[in-house]
């Protein structure tokens, strides 16, 4: 639910008011920038999309007071806008395709699905060499740590302590994916 001050501010922007959107703008501008540079890896163009999110909400602004939550709304259009351009440079498939694949109409359940894996993705592709090419071994060539421990000459140990940081950056990472999308 939100609260008047926030109901207040979406109808001042839905009646033209520079000011009130300014303050918005100041408000989410560079959290939103660094939501979207954890996608793109790439401050410029997170920058550049960041800008036409705004531009878009100022033209749209007109729905704003039928938004229940403003902090919600801006950055599911964040994360919309990273997965389009994502999609664009040919690094995430198209829903179309997605449907393709999978025999029938993409239900939301595999359009969430996609966009977890995605951020999986994204997550491992930061991590350290090491804990990067450990997961990939265990996660997506299915070796266990004792195999994994073999092929790299180290302890199974290392190899579970890497696995683990792996997944508990990953984990860290779904968590606030899903605190965003309440």
């Amino acid at each position: 639910m939100r609260n008047e001050s926030t109901y207040n501010l979406q109808r001042r922007i839905a009646d033209g008011d520079e000011e009130a959107f300014r303050h918005l703008f100041d408000t989410y501008f560079d959290r939103v920038m660094q939501f979207l540079n954890g996608f793109l890896h790439d401050r410029e163009a997170a920058e550049d999309l960041a800008q036409e999110l705004f531009v878009k909400l100022w033209c749209h602004r007109d729905v704003l007071p039928d938004v229940q939550s403003l902090n919600g709304y801006i950055y599911r259009s964040a994360r919309n806008a990273a997965l389009n351009a994502l999609r664009g440079q040919g690094r995430l498939v198209s829903l179309t395709q997605a449907a393709d694949l999978s025999g029938s109409v993409l239900p939301d359940d595999l359009y969430y699905a996609l966009e977890k894996q995605l951020l999986v993705d994204l997550t491992v592709d930061q991590l350290p060499d090491r804990p990067r090419q450990i997961y990939r071994m265990s996660r997506v060539e299915g070796l266990s740590n004792e195999e994994i421990a073999r092929r790299l000459s180290i302890s199974g140990k290392t190899v579970e302590n890497h696995l683990n940081a792996a997944l508990k950056r990953i984990r860290i990472m779904l968590r606030n994916f899903n605190a965003l999308l309440c």
